[in-house]
């Protein structure tokens, strides 16, 4: 069960359902990178991660 501040309780299949249409969605973003840029998916997923890392830092501003 998951719950957060607001008292909210999602089931297990829920919490798993999301959490595999996250791992899918994201192995795509990797995939796609490694693609485009013919490197290995070790790197690609480095390269989306600092990625994110930059727009929320853009979005939010550095101390946020």
């Amino acid at each position: 069960w998951v719950q957060d501040r607001h008292g909210y309780f999602w089931s297990e299949r829920r919490v798993n359902r999301r959490l595999e249409d996250i791992i899918v969605r994201s192995f795509g973003e990797v995939l796609a990178v490694a693609t485009e840029h013919k490197t290995d998916l070790r790197r690609a997923a480095y390269a989306v991660a600092v990625n994110r890392l930059a727009y929320v830092t853009q979005i939010r501003g550095m101390y946020a």
